[in-house]
Order: structure tokens, then C-alpha cells, then sequence
């Protein structure tokens, strides 16, 4: 594998396969390190069973009124002017993939993807 110093492409080590430094490395910054964040994992859950019930809702095997102190309101006019079929798809829509992180204390974000059949729709979430 060859790096890109910004001039020309460089060869690796023929010895041991590893990159010789670019340059002299930037000196630490003053100050104590940052701690990583301690995921919350009860608010994690709730983000992605939240998600889980919103297919559900989507897909009308749950009520939109199940969901309507977990949500902003928007959500709920959202998924309420999706079109279905006035029986109800009931399996039409699944969830197929869901992911709750925790980038920042007090930020939740949950990527998740669906899909009626064979189609797929993906969404991406933040709250605060």
C-alpha cells in the first residue's frame, strides 16, 4: 500500500511493510485529556425501541397514539401522511437494521433502515 505525502506517492518499508514518518508529529496540547463518553445505555434502548415502534406505525400495527409522548409532533404528521392501503400493509414495512449511538453527553443519534419487500428506506435521527 502506498501513501500520499501531498508530492508523490511512498513506497512502504521493504522490511516490514510500514510507512517511514512524514514528518515531526505536532506536540500535545496543554491541559488534561479528554475523557470518553460514558454511553447511556437506558436512553440508547429507548431510542431504539422507539424506532422499532415507529415502523410498527408505520406499517399500522400500532396505534400513532402509543407513540405520541415519545416523538415530536412533526414524527406523527409525518408518518400519518404516508400513504397505505386502508386495511394496512401488516408486514408491508420491517425494520431491517437499527443504531443508536451516543456522540456527546445529551446527544442521541439513531440511523435505521426499513423495508416494504424488497425496497429499503434508511433515516437518520439526532435529538439533544
Amino acid at each position: 500500500m502506498y501513501v500520499w505525502d501531498g508530492y508523490d506517492l511512498l513506497e512502504p518499508c521493504w522490511e516490514c511493510g510500514h510507512h517511514l514518518v512524514l514528518g515531526i508529529p505536532a506536540a500535545l496540547p496543554e491541559g488534561e485529556p479528554v475523557v470518553d463518553v460514558v454511553p447511556d445505555r437506558v436512553a440508547l434502548g429507548i431510542a431504539a425501541r422507539t424506532v422499532a415502534m415507529l415502523v410498527d406505525v408505520l406499517d399500522q400495527r400500532r396505534p400513532p397514539r402509543q407513540v405520541g409522548d415519545l416523538v415530536h409532533p412533526r414524527v406523527l404528521r409525518y408518518l400519518r401522511a404516508v400513504p397505505a392501503e386502508v386495511t394496512g400493509s401488516h408486514g408491508g414495512a420491517r425494520l431491517l437494521s437499527v443504531r443508536a449511538v451516543q456522540p456527546h453527553d445529551g446527544v442521541l443519534e439513531v440511523a435505521w433502515s426499513a423495508g416494504p419487500d424488497s425496497a429499503r428506506e434508511c433515516a437518520r435521527g439526532r435529538a439533544r
